[in-house]
């Protein structure tokens, strides 16, 4: 949830997920064709993306004002490139694009021909190195309490069954209470939550049915949220050793100011959940091969640049699925 179309860390925290569920304000837009663009078209747009991606190679996360302002002129519209680029350039290969509809009963359809549909979204097939076949699901949704079950996308995410969460840079929305309907059903439909403070409130977690480990150093929300401070969160990182991080993430993308939380689901051994074990999360090699539907296209951006180096332990294992930040 949250995570517009952040490929980038679902990959890096969870690389060994089959299928991916993200969702966002911004609309998926129609397959690139980069055949209809002239060359300063091309030129364009590819700036256009470079600088879409600024925010998020630079401070972890994206900015949706700079998203739609940088692409309302382009040749390429919506998440749909970004995915594209961020998949290419963490090593994997597209198989197939499949946009998709869904009605209220969280039915999907392909090519939007669900009858009465209220959410938009797209299907991606991928492969990486090992050429397993893995998919992203990238909904169009807002899923405040007006919209997280009418759009149907909860009823779809449910029938995936339990997974793990991803959510950070979230604006503190699930300290809302028009956000509780998402809140609680990450709560109730999940083994793992990874996060960041902007997450779900710490208070909102059953000390008796959760366990809570924090890294990295927590030192407080940003000047712009400075009311959802969380003293019990103070608490919990000093109430310990803390392990520390050397990357950056959130809204306190410094280094030394940022942290995350592991909240475990105490019974997870014994609600099927799969076996965790140890993985290492690191830079992933680049590729050149971008698809679109069955067709491939390949390019090479002389402007892609890795501008940040994530190195670190957690302890997370393999899972179904993933939610992700906003």
């Amino acid at each position: 949830m949250f995570s517009g179309p952040d490929f980038l860390c679902a990959n890096a925290f969870f690389p060994n997920a089959s299928t991916y569920v993200m969702s966002g304000l911004e609309p998926t837009g129609p397959v690139p064709d980069l055949t209809k663009l002239s060359r300063e078209g091309r030129a364009r747009s590819f700036r256009n993306i470079e600088e879409s991606l600024n925010s998020i190679l630079t401070y972890s996360f994206f900015q949706t004002i700079d998203m739609r302002r940088s692409f309302a002129t382009a040749g390429f519209r919506g998440t749909l490139p970004i995915i594209y680029v961020l998949l290419a350039r963490t090593g994997k290969t597209i198989r197939e694009v499949s946009p998709l509809s869904l009605d209220q009963s969280g039915r999907a359809q392909v090519d939007g021909g669900a009858d009465g549909a209220r959410t938009y979204g797209v299907k991606i097939d991928f492969v990486g190195d090992d050429e397993r076949l893995r998919t992203i699901y990238y909904f169009n949704v807002n899923v405040d309490n007006d919209g997280f079950k009418a759009s149907g996308f909860a009823r779809f995410c449910e029938s995936l069954g339990t997974g793990d969460a991803f959510v950070k840079s979230a604006s503190y929305l699930m300290h809302r209470a028009n956000f509780s309907d998402v809140r609680n059903f990450l709560l109730e439909h999940t083994r793992l939550i990874l996060q960041d403070d902007s997450g779900i409130p710490l208070s909102r977690f059953d000390q008796a049915g959760w366990r809570l480990r924090p890294f990295g150093h927590y030192s407080g929300p940003i000047a712009l949220f400075a009311n959802r401070y969380q003293p019990n969160l103070t608490q919990l990182f000093n109430q310990r050793p803390v392990e520390s991080i050397d990357f950056g993430i959130g809204y306190r993308w410094h280094p030394q100011n940022s942290s995350l939380i592991v909240a475990t689901r105490t019974d997870a051994a014994t609600a099927g959940a799969v076996a965790g074990e140890q993985s290492e999360v690191v830079p992933d090699k680049s590729s050149t091969a971008i698809g679109t539907n069955r067709k491939t296209h390949r390019t090479v951006s002389r402007h892609a640049r890795n501008r940040s180096s994530v190195r670190t332990r957690l302890l997370v294992g393999q899972r179904s699925f993933w939610f992700a930040d906003w």
